[in-house]
């Protein structure tokens, strides 16, 4: 496994501007760019080589809701889960994933569920995300997270912001539906998470975003 972090002085100004959650802080960050003081980021990018499965029980204990009514949602417009992985700690951050897959094997989903491991911090993300796998070897993904990042061109992503879970499920079918895709393998679905993941570190690690993560971090 590979370890990363952000080097913020190769970010450019949109990404800055998408990041920041007000005119100060982007006019701050833009300010560190010019003078090219580095922003830590407090947060670390792991390249994994396999997932790491987690039971459905412990899943449960967790108790985490939103995670739970997203896959309910996907349930219900057709798509089938097949396993949780866990996110591995990261900075002070913690989380897991399900996986589904549509009835025809073209459509994989993944609900992503992220929480601070920082004491008295109660702060948590949900991210819901379909893709597919183009013949010609790019992908197509549709989410309902905003962009923070570039995202490299062989990633061909459309963001379904405040949709629910089934009708940007039905948003990603539209799109594929004259796109030759391919059939996906059921049992090697883990190889599709991890290529999709790997595909995103690389084009930032190509970029100079993602620098090798000290020892220490």
């Amino acid at each position: 496994m590979q370890r990363y972090i952000v080097d913020s002085r190769k970010l450019g100004y949109a990404e800055y501007w998408r990041l920041s959650s007000s005119f100060g802080g982007f006019a701050i960050a833009a300010l560190c760019k010019l003078f090219g003081k580095r922003l830590d980021f407090k947060s670390v990018i792991q390249r994994l080589d396999h997932l790491i499965p987690i039971d459905a029980v412990k899943v449960q204990e967790l108790a985490l809701q939103p995670l739970q009514e997203n896959i309910q949602a996907l349930n219900a417009a057709g798509m089938e889960l097949k396993f949780y992985y866990t996110i591995p700690p990261a900075g002070q951050t913690d989380g897991c994933a399900a996986v589904l897959l549509s009835p025809d094997c073209k459509v994989l989903a993944q609900v992503l569920h992220v929480y601070s491991t920082r004491p008295g911090i109660s702060r948590s993300e949900t991210v819901l995300g379909c893709t597919s796998w183009k013949v010609d070897g790019n992908i197509l993904a549709s989410t309902n997270r905003k962009q923070k990042f570039n995202v490299s061109p062989a990633l061909e992503t459309a963001r379904f912001l405040n949709v629910s879970p089934g009708e940007l499920y039905e948003r990603h079918r539209a799109r594929i539906e004259n796109t030759p895709v391919q059939t996906l393998d059921a049992a090697k679905l883990d190889r599709f998470v991890l290529d999709l993941a790997h595909r995103e570190i690389d084009f930032n690690v190509a970029r100079g975003v993602y620098v090798p993560a000290p020892d220490n971090t």
